[in-house]
Parts: C-alpha cells; structure tokens; sequence
C-alpha cells in the first residue's frame, strides 16, 4: 500500500478540487503533513476525512454529477463512455489496492479528461467505480489497473 498520497491525487480519488481540499485543510476537516511545501497524507487521514457527513454529502454530490452532466451533454465529439463498476472488496486493503492501482494509471496514462470517482463501502465490502472519458481510454484504464491490483496467488516458495 503506498504511504503518502499527495493533495492531487486525494482530488482525483475524491473528485474535488485541490481548491475545496485547501479549504477543509484551513477548517481543520482533513489533516495532513506538509514537507518541504508539499501536503502528505497517509490512508488513514483520507479515510478520517472521508467519514465526516459533510465531506461525504459533498463528495456525493460530486460523483452523481459525472453521470448525470454525462447524460446531459448531447454534443460529445468523441467516442465517450459513462461507467460504474461495482467491485467485491474483501477488505480495506484490497480496496486501498484496487484505488491506488486506478490512480496509479490515471497519474501515468495522458489521458486527457478523464474522470475517475472511487468509493469503498466497508460495511458491504464493495468499492464503487465511476468512469468517464473517451471510451477506449476507459477501456485501457480498467484493464491496467485491474492487472495491476491483483494479488500474488502464492507468496511464498513453491512447495
């Protein structure tokens, strides 16, 4: 699992601005470390800030809009794709994989426009995925970053 994230990538996992993310950081909702200029934050301070009702109310609001501006724009000039993957996760961890591995290839991809919304419901051990973009590329991402978040079938030495 990776140990820092930056305030860009929590943006894309959250799908709000570094702007709005600045903001909860001046109210005191998300907490981090700042190095050299540079915010830090680790899963766990994601994950405190994910739990706040306000921040989930927003974050909400965010992720329905892609699918519905989605559906609302009729003059798309490419081929564009609206997609929701749901996800059997059988733990925190193997959701934290899953999204690192998504972001991972989003930070790495050139994708241009892309839209990428991650939630992980614990309770239902379910990790929802929202996509929007040109449709190979969403084709591409979902593809790498399901490869990249599997795991080892045996981690140790062969019997």
């Amino acid at each position: 699992m990776k140990e820092f994230y930056t305030l860009e990538e929590l943006a894309a996992m959250s799908m709000l601005t570094t702007r709005t993310l600045r903001n909860y950081l001046r109210l005191g909702l998300l907490s981090g470390t700042k190095t050299d200029g540079v915010w830090q934050f680790t899963a766990e301070d994601f994950e405190n800030f994910l739990q706040q009702k306000s921040v989930r109310q927003s974050i909400a609001a965010k992720r329905n809009s892609v699918i519905y501006d989605f559906l609302l724009d009729d003059r798309k000039l490419v081929d564009a794709s609206c997609q929701i993957y749901d996800f059997a996760a059988r733990d925190a961890a193997s959701a934290q994989r899953l999204n690192q591995a998504f972001t991972e290839q989003i930070n790495h991809s050139g994708f241009i426009g892309l839209q990428y919304a991650y939630q992980y419901d614990g309770k239902n051990k379910r990790v929802r995925v929202i996509l929007r973009g040109e449709a190979q590329d969403l084709l591409t991402l979902v593809t790498h970053a399901l490869e990249a978040a599997e795991e080892p079938a045996h981690a140790g030495p062969e019997p």
